[in-house]
Order: C-alpha cells, then structure tokens, then sequence
C-alpha cells in the first residue's frame, strides 16, 4: 500500500523536523490527559478531607433525639426503657449511616431548672443571681470513660432534706464553677422552668421545688469532647439573648441511680431528652462513598424532624452543607476541566492538522507520481491515518506512561476517555488533511495549481460548521455549563472550540481579500513581501490554519484567565458572608463591644440569635430569632458581597406595636408572604412580628429565621436584647488590638483575610485555578508551534520562490522577507481576531458558568479580563513575528539550479 510517505516524503530534512514536532505534541498531551486527571483527583480528595477536619465537631457527629416521660419501674437499669426507645430509632437509620458513623454513645437531659438562688454554709449567704440561670442535668452512663473528677466526689442519690425541699447532687466542670462563682458544698434552690419543652412532658403536674447540691467538679480528657457539644464554651455557661434580655445556661451531671427519685418523678412517671449519639468515621468518607454519604444524611433529614417533639424523634447533624459543598466543588471542578480540555484539544488538533497541512503543501507533488504509480486515494489516506495511528500510539504510550511514573495513585475515571480522544483525533486529523489533499487537483508537471476556492466539501463542511455552532450557542445560552459532568451537553462544551472555528470560516473570504489587496499593491513592498503576499492571496490554506490555532489559543487563555479571576473575586465574596465583617468575635460578654468601640477606625454592631417559639393560625413552632445593629452591619459590609441591603424598614416600629422581621422563605415547612404575623410564645407573649421582606438565606441561616433591628426590640420591649457575636469593620491594623481583646475575653476571633486565604488554598479550588492557567499558557504555546511548524515547511516549500528572487537580484534580507510576508498577516490577524473572540466568549460565560461551589455558595461572575487578554494577544504576535522571522533567516537556502526543479519534488 502506498502510504502517507508518498505524500511528504519519509526521511527527507524537512518531513523529519515536522514529524519530531507532531510525536512531540501528542507526547505532551498524551502526558497531560493521563496527569490532569489524576492531579484533580488528588485534589479532590484532599479537599475532602481538608473540609471534614475543618468543619465544627457537630459536623463529624450525628444525634438522633427524642422527648418522651417513661414509667419507673424495678429495673436494674434506671435507664433500661430509654435504651430501648433509642434501639427503636435506631432500626431506622439506613445502613449507609450506620457504616460511615460508629461508636454509638448515649446521653440523657432531664428538665430544665430554674435556679432561683444560691445557698451557703450560712442560712444568710443565700443570694439571687444577676442574671435568669437555668441549670440542665445531663446522665453520662459511661461518664468515667472521657473525664475524671479533680475536685469533691462523685454525685450518688441522697435522701436529705433541706427546709423540706429534697437534696439532689449534682457535678459540674470547673470552667462553671468558676464563671458562676459556685463552690463545692454550695446548694441551689431549683424550681421547674415550665417554658421547658421537656418539662411540658410532664402529664401529671410538675415537680416541687428541690434543692441542688454541688458535690464534685468533673474535667473532661479533652477539651473537644463530644459529651460536652465539642465547644470549649460549653463547658462553662452560655450566655443566650432571647430579645429581651440574657439569659444562662449551664448543664450539671448526675448519676443514673439518682434518677428514680424526685424531682425527676412525677405521677410514677419521669420526663428526659434522649440522645443517640455516634461519632462520623472520617476516613469511611472518601470520593467514591461521598455520594452515598450524602444520600443518607438526607433520607435521614426527611425521615426525622430538625427538632425533637413529643410526638417525633429529630435529628441533629450538619454534615449535609460539608458534603453538599464539597459534591458541588467536585462537579464544579471537572466541568471546568472537561471546558479546559475541549478547548486544550481543539487548539491541539487545530495545530495537528495544520502541520499535516503544511507538510503536504511541502511534497504535493509526490501526489501526481503516486497516481502516476496507480496509487488509489483510499490508499493515501489509509496509509496516512495508519502511519500516525503508529506515531500516536508512541506518544500516547511514552506520554502516558511518564505520567504514570509521577503520579502512580489518585486513578481518575476522566482518564482514558481523554487518552482516547487524543489518540483517536490525532488518526482522524490526518485522514481528513490526505483526503482533503487527495481531492486537489494537479497538473502534468506535478505543479499545484492556483486553487484558493474551498472546493464542494469544504463549502459544505463549513455551513455544518456554521450551523451546529449556531446551534450550540443557543443551547448554550439556554442552559448554561452545567456544574455534574455525568450527561454534559456537548454542544455547550463545544463552545469556544465550534465560535472560533466558525469565525476563522468566516474570515477565511476576507482575509485572501483583504492580503490581496495589499498584494496588489506590493511594487511598494520590495519583490520578497510581493512574493510572499501574491501566495497568501492565492494559496491561503496555511495562514487561516494559523490564525484559527491562534484564535483558539487566546479563546481558551480568555476563559483561563475568567475562571481565575472569577475564582479569585468569588472567595473574596465568600470570605465576606462567611465572617459579615473583617473581624467577628464570638461572645457572650458586653465588656468586648466596648472595648472594641474603643478601638479607633473601627464600625461595631452586634448579632444575638436565640430559639424562640412563636404561633400561627393556633400551630406553635420554634423559629431562630436575630436581633442585628442592622444600621451598623450595614454599614460594614456596605460595597462588599456581604452587603445583606436589609430594608430600613427594620429601624422602624409597626404603628400596632408590631415587629418588623426579615423572615426566611419557608417557617416550620409553611411558606412565608410578606405580611403575615406571627405571635410570641411563652416568654415572648405579647409581641407580635410582622414580616415585611422574604429571604431564601441570610446571616448564614436557610430556614425557620426571623431577623429584627436591636433598637426596634428594646424600644417595643424596653430591654435591651443581648447579644452573641460583636461585628468589627476596620482596617489590618487593627488586627493586633482586635485580637487582644479576644484573647483577653478568652473569645474565639475569626478574621476575614484568614478566611479569605483558607478558601484560596482550598486544594480543589487551587487546583482548578492553576490547571485553568495551565490550560491557557499550553494553548497559547501550541499557537507558537504551529506558527514555527508551518514555517519550516513553507520555507522549504519556496524554494522556487527563493530562486527567482535570487535570479532578480534580491538579497537574503528579501529572501527572508517573502517567507515572513506569508506567515506575519496570519499571526496578526490571528491575535486580533483571537483576542476579540477570546473576550467574547469569556463574557458570554458570565452568568452561564456555576462557580460558586467554591465560593461559599455567593454567585460568581467570569470577567473577560480585556487587558490581560490584549497582553496575551500583542505577546503571541510578537512572538510570532520573532518566531517566523528566525527561522526563515536559519531555512531559506535556494539556488538558480532550484529553479528546474519541480517545487517540492526534488
């Protein structure tokens, strides 16, 4: 058979440099589809497991909770029947749970209690706390397994009696002793809170007051124990607002045995808040279960309520938003990878095919002795795709395999279909550019004659061209970039490979006109630029084939340096909604808004959130309630992504004497209009809130919140509402004394700038970043070498050219300058065009490209960035330039004798 050898001739100078070119190329991309998988993967999971050790405790745990009384019995075990109401709820969680969260632990709390004083050693030590404190007890059955008692003993029951109240024992941590000023030995008087859900549980009246003595100070092994909520704060009290004032909480522990004698009896029954807890196996996350994770924690979510009732277990666990984050992220990162690679492969197989191009124009004339010989064109071309299916195979086999050798773990399943693709283009490219090559016709001299028109085939595959992309831009625009991979839609990948291509189609009628032109009048020109003008006129296949690798380079570097911006602005977004502010102190204390006011150059607002219980049409539901400086937080976050635009509204009390609330789109699963009230239970009867705007998400709630301006509630209530978190606005310098602060309150502080630099070198996020740019410079680089390709081979094509300049008298500088003349108007064009399109195409992105995954969920919008682009742009044509200029002057080597030669057969 004979082969692609006829067409270019194997072995000969010039055939050997493209060649070297072509095996270099696919080596290269053949290493990059098996590495670019593998290194996203890499990432993947290392976000994934960067996400999990960096989410809070309550994440990486999940408790099942239910309110229930029990009967007392002669059980051995006091907490026999509590068991087995948790072994029943516990049937229903899904294997898929039960595999990725173990050792199961379990947790009792009894009623919430009032503690109305303290008692001494003297009957006239008794004293009122400053501030409403309820004391929760909480049984541990395995409570010596993660702590130890430093202090006193431990709690046993007691059958003392105390001005006729019953004596209770109890253990606290030292961090509550010491905020609450109680010693061991101290006795509190404690009477039932009735606003208590599990006190209402009560079905036979309610407990009399009792008396509570503090007989042992117990410390937790680890200061993260999950026992205790994993939060350092929780081992001393909580301070919550409740809009009307602060209140304390603060949770002391008692002995199982303690448990069938008052105050948790009443009636022969006992009220307690059961909890299931186990903790998540984090190394049973991996990519390959995420998904499944994911599912269960949500059938979990359906299946149970968000809070306990009476009547139906809840559940507690936020490990849904981590998952669902880092699933986005993952979807997020392989669209933009797959974008990456369409575009990647089309400037690859752009510049492929003109390298077979060129090369065939340099030994065309081969093609009239091949026919001559009896050479049939099934022949050509099967010889041609046969020859590079063999080039391919070694590039692919070399290219992969170094890959493999850097990065022998993190398999990918994106890897083989790209390998694939590279390999299987690569073969189809030279089939098409021979058959292409086969449909010319030659002279009897072997001479090629002067054909610039497309011809039947390239007419009718140009309006396809034109056609699908008009089509993929309307789906495009319809759909946008999906962010799952999993039935991507490959008219919108396609995008900016099919809009350069079919522009660069378009221009392929005006630029033989427009270089004609100047050809025309290229006396002016010295006889070299003539030359090389006349041949761009009448021959332009090389130089649309240059400017369409050039446009497609500068396209996929326009999206590159869009995604990375976008990337970039977006966390800088997400930090903002994060945070609300440069500096948020978590805090219970009223001393560190002060002192941060002090502080100079600095905006201070205030946020208190608390659970409260409100009614509708006679339902009552428990909602979070913010009381918010909204003029202050304003006033932060004003300019920023964070700027929530609460309405002023909120600073303004109803004329009825009503609230005005942002409230969340959907309150206990029933939507919300603006207009409707709901009215205060408990300790909030009397105020009624009406909602005057409906939001799907804000200050980091999503459901069930009603959010009200601080100075609105303390007029309405004449207390001022407490508060949990100081907002602080200001410049890095402030950093120092904002921290001191924080550290002498021993509050936690997060600040924007390390919030913004965590969500930047999140490794998935980096990664997409940096392969993006990656992506870009490869383009941009393939654009150079199909220019240095296509200059080989057409200076080696000139040679007659050359000779009859030589004849006519012209010097090596215009020798050199008919060459140039033909490859300079394709690299300047190219890089004008390219650089219009490359914004174009960017900026059709915005809007239509989902990125927020890595950006906290805050919308992220892809900027064209034109200057970097017009850089890209002049940088590729003055490289071009530079590029065709030195090789020309290293290649163009002619003589007279060339002249009887016939060109490109010799």
């Amino acid at each position: 058979m004979i082969g692609w050898s006829v067409l270019v001739g194997m072995g000969r100078r010039t055939e050997v440099a493209v060649w070297a070119m072509m095996l270099t190329l696919l080596t290269i991309v053949a290493f990059g589809a098996v590495a670019a998988p593998r290194l996203l993967r890499g990432a993947e999971e290392a976000s994934l497991e960067q996400a999990l050790e960096d989410a809070p405790l309550g994440a990486r745990q999940l408790a099942v909770r239910v309110i229930s009384d029990y009967p007392l019995g002669d059980t051995g075990d006091p907490l026999e029947l509590q068991r087995e109401r948790l072994a029943e709820i516990d049937d229903q969680l899904s294997p898929e749970l039960l595999e990725r969260f173990v050792d199961e632990r379990f947790v009792a709390d009894t009623s919430r209690f009032t503690v109305a004083a303290r008692a001494g050693t003297e009957p006239d030590a008794a004293e009122v706390p400053a501030l409403p404190t309820f004391l929760t007890f909480r049984v541990h059955p395995e409570i010596d397994d993660h702590s130890e008692l430093v202090a006193g003993r431990r709690a046993a029951p007691s059958d003392r009696v105390v001005d006729g109240a019953a004596v209770f024992e109890f253990e606290v941590t030292p961090e509550t002793a010491a905020e609450l000023g109680w010693e061991i030995g101290d006795q509190l008087l404690l009477t039932v809170d009735p606003s208590d859900v599990v006190t209402r549980s009560f079905n036979a009246g309610l407990p009399a007051d009792f008396v509570g003595e503090l007989v042992g100070l117990r410390e937790l092994s680890d200061p993260l124990e999950s026992y205790w909520f994993g939060d350092a704060r929780a081992h001393r009290p909580t301070v919550a607002d409740t809009g009307i004032g602060a209140n304390v909480f603060a949770f002391g522990l008692v002995h199982p045995e303690q448990l069938p004698s008052r105050p948790f009896v009443a009636a022969g029954r006992s009220p307690f808040a059961l909890e299931q807890r186990r903790d998540l196996d984090v190394e049973s996350v991996t990519l390959d279960s995420v998904d499944g994770t994911l599912a269960g924690v949500l059938a979990l979510e359906a299946s149970f309520s968000t809070q306990p009732t009476l009547t139906r277990p809840g559940v507690a666990n936020s490990l849904r938003p981590v998952i669902e984050t880092e699933i986005a992220q993952r979807d997020a990162g392989r669209s933009t990878i797959v974008l990456a690679a369409a575009g990647v492969l089309g400037v690859v197989l752009a510049t492929l095919a003109q390298i077979l191009l060129a090369a065939a124009g340099r030994r065309r004339g081969w093609l009239t002795v091949a026919r001559a010989r009896g050479a049939s064109r099934p022949q050509v071309v099967g010889g041609s795709m046969v020859e590079m299916a063999v080039l391919a195979t070694i590039a692919v086999v070399v290219g992969g395999g170094l890959a493999l050798m850097a990065f022998s773990s993190n398999a990918s399943d994106l890897e083989a279909p790209l390998v694939v693709a590279t390999w299987v283009g690569a073969v189809l490219c030279s089939g098409l550019v021979a058959f292409s090559e086969g449909l010319r016709r030659v002279t009897v001299s072997g001479r090629p004659s002067a054909h610039p028109g497309l011809g039947r085939w390239g007419r009718i595959g140009g309006t396809v061209l034109v056609a699908v992309t008009f089509a993929a831009v309307i789906t495009f625009r319809r759909r946008g970039v999906t962010a799952a991979t999993d039935g991507a839609d490959l008219l919108v990948v396609l995008v900016p490979v099919l809009v350069p291509l079919s522009v660069v189609y378009l221009l392929r009628f005006a630029v033989p006109t427009f270089v004609g032109r100047a050809a025309r009048r290229g006396l002016a020109l010295g006889p070299g630029r003539l030359v090389g003008l006349r041949r761009v006129a009448t021959d332009p296949q090389s130089t649309i084939g240059v400017v369409a690798v050039i446009v497609l380079a500068l396209t996929v570097a326009a999206l590159g340096v869009g995604v990375d911006r976008a990337l970039a602005d977006g966390a800088v977004d997400a930090s903002w909604v994060e945070v609300e502010a440069d500096y948020r102190i978590d805090t219970r204390q009223p001393g560190v808004r002060e002192a941060a006011n002090a502080v100079s150059d600095t905006v201070v607002g205030v946020v208190g959130d608390t659970r409260i219980t409100i009614e509708r049409d006679d339902e009552a539901f428990g909602a979070t309630f913010n009381a918010v400086d909204v003029a202050a937080v304003q006033s932060i976050t004003e300019g920023t992504a964070a700027d929530q635009s609460l309405p002023l509204e909120l600073a303004e009390p109803g004329l009825d004497g009503s609230i005005p609330v942002v409230a969340a789109d959907r309150v206990n699963g029933r939507l919300v209009r603006v207009g409707d009230r709901f009215a205060g239970v408990g300790t909030r009867a009397g105020q009624v809130y009406e909602v005057i705007e409906v939001r799907g998400a804000a200050y980091g709630r999503t459901i069930d919140f009603l959010i009200a301006d601080r100075g609105v509630m303390a007029e309405i209530s004449g207390v001022e509402p407490g508060f949990d978190t100081v907002l602080v606005g200001g410049s890095e310098a402030i950093r120092g004394e904002i921290e001191t602060i924080a550290n002498e309150a021993d509050e936690r502080l997060r600040v924007r700038a390390d919030v913004l630099q965590q969500q930047l070198d999140d490794p998935l996020s980096r990664m997409v970043r940096r392969g993006y740019a990656v992506a870009a410079a490869f383009s941009l680089l393939l654009s150079l070498v199909a220019l240095a390709a296509v200059a080989v081979a057409t200076a080696r094509r000139r040679q007659r050219e050359v000779a009859i300049l030589g004849v006519l008298g012209a010097g090596r500088r215009e020798t050199v300058a008919a060459v140039v003349a033909e490859l300079v108007p394709a690299a300047v064009i190219g890089s004008i065009v390219g650089t219009f399109v490359g914004w174009l195409v960017a900026r059709s992105y915005a809007g239509r490209y989902d990125l927020s995954a890595f950006a906290g969920g805050t919308p992220v919008s892809i900027e064209a960035v034109p200057i970097a682009l017009a850089l890209a742009g002049a940088a590729v044509a003055l490289a071009s330039v530079m590029v065709a200029a030195v090789l020309a002057r290293r290649i163009v080597v002619a003589n007279a004798a060339d002249i009887l030669r016939i060109d490109g057969a010799a």
